[in-house]
């Protein structure tokens, strides 16, 4: 910081210690926040580049765990730079001289989204998305220059009727009438035993949903005979016309969202995620209807059969709401297992709703020789890493800013 910012924080600092009008605090707190380093309004100028050589923005990424391979990484765009002041589509990521590819996902809920992909302009709460190895207990730092994007690397195509996604060892083929993954492999070997279904049925019209158990404040092992159960009686199936909304595809993520639509007012997100490091995301999720509500009457079911004996992984296969209702495990489970092949693993995690509203599952395929590794890769897929942002900086608007306070608050 110059010795005229300081000066001028000080300043500033000193006319805090008078009374004055909440809207005139508020303009000094602008103010300041735009004179300190790494602070600033960020609609008002576009960010200071020098020759283009400068990054305009900074990760500082710290890996935590023990795992060496890469990991994938989020970002919200608006901690990096205000929307608007940026041109996305004119940046570029290194890393130790490296280009590092990314995407730019939708932010919000999922079961908010509006199957935004790509997106070349995005909001604030919009994610950026790139994968990275950063070697275990060391800082690695990212930096986001302002240059010509190179063109991006299509990782997706289609072939008779199915969407096909290709990154280094991963395969997953999706159906482009149904939605459904059918297959999904890594360095060759099948990572599924069947492809992965879904159907919506209505609920039986007495007692659909059968609660048995101890209920109440308190903690519930999952082994206790006692535990609290609840079962869905699903009546017949209900059609649902299938069509995907969009696709995207970078050399970091491949994205592809599917809207599941039934005579009523009931309808399904169904997002698939293919990252460059094999990582697999899949979410589907209600959408926002009209009226009464159709999970009342209706439940949706999904199956993913995975290759492989599960091994459950002790402390995420079941987690407890915060406030200890029994009945929370009974309605909302977590899946987390380690299945073993012969030259690949997988590690899935995930969350479903007895109902089926919302259920998200995390694919995260492995070499057997990093076998002793995988609780590191437990570990970074449930933390990730220690994200620090250096945003884009930006130049005070013509002689600067212009306190409007009353006279008894002036110096």
């Amino acid at each position: 910081m110059s010795r005229t910012t300081k000066d001028e924080v000080s300043l500033t600092l000193a006319s805090l210690r008078k009374p004055f009008s909440g809207k005139a605090a508020l303009v000094m707190g602008l103010m300041v926040s735009t004179l300190l380093p790494g602070g600033g309004v960020g609609s008002y100028a576009q960010p200071v580049v020098k020759g283009g050589a400068e990054p305009v923005a900074v990760l500082s990424l710290h890996n935590v765990t023990a795992w060496k391979g890469p990991q994938v990484v989020e970002v919200p765009t608006g901690s990096i730079a205000t929307p608007g002041s940026l041109d996305w589509r004119q940046v570029k990521l290194q890393v130790g001289g490296q280009t590092l590819p990314f995407s730019i996902r939708e932010g919000r809920a999922h079961w908010q989204t509006q199957s935004r992909t790509p997106i070349t302009i995005p909001q604030a709460e919009d994610l950026l998305v790139f994968t990275c190895a950063v070697p275990p207990g060391e800082w690695a730092r990212v930096q986001v220059l302002a240059s010509n994007a190179p063109s991006p690397a299509e990782h997706l195509t289609r072939d008779h009727g199915q969407y096909v996604i290709v990154y280094d060892a991963l395969r997953a083929v999706i159906d482009e009438t149904s939605g459904q993954l059918r297959e999904l492999s890594f360095m060759g070997e099948p990572l599924l035993a069947g492809p992965l279904t879904n159907t919506i049925n209505r609920l039986a019209e007495v007692s659909p949903y059968e609660i048995s158990g101890d209920f109440g404040a308190g903690f519930a092992e999952p082994s206790l005979p006692s535990r609290p159960k609840v079962t869905v009686n699903r009546r017949e199936a209900v059609p649902c016309r299938v069509r995907c909304a969009s696709t995207s595809s970078t050399g970091a993520m491949t994205e592809l969202n599917f809207l599941l639509e039934t005579s009523t007012n009931l309808s399904i997100t169904l997002t698939y995620r293919v990252y460059a490091n094999g990582v697999v995301d899949i979410l589907a999720d209600g959408q926002p209807w009209e009226g009464g509500s159709p999970w009342c009457k209706y439940a949706a079911a999904y199956s993913l059969p995975l290759a492989g004996k599960p091994t459950a992984i002790p402390y995420l296969e079941d987690r407890f709401a915060f406030y200890g209702f029994k009945g929370y495990t009974a309605s909302v489970k977590q899946a987390a297992y380690v299945r073993r092949g012969t030259r690949a693993g997988v590690v899935e995690l995930g969350e479903e709703t007895v109902n089926g509203r919302r259920w998200v599952r995390r694919l995260a395929p492995y070499r057997l020789d990093d076998d002793p590794a995988v609780k590191s890769l437990i570990e970074v897929l449930d933390t990730g890493y220690v994200v620090d942002v250096l945003p884009v900086r930006t130049a005070l608007p013509g002689a600067g800013f212009k306190v409007a306070c009353p006279a008894s608050a002036q110096t």
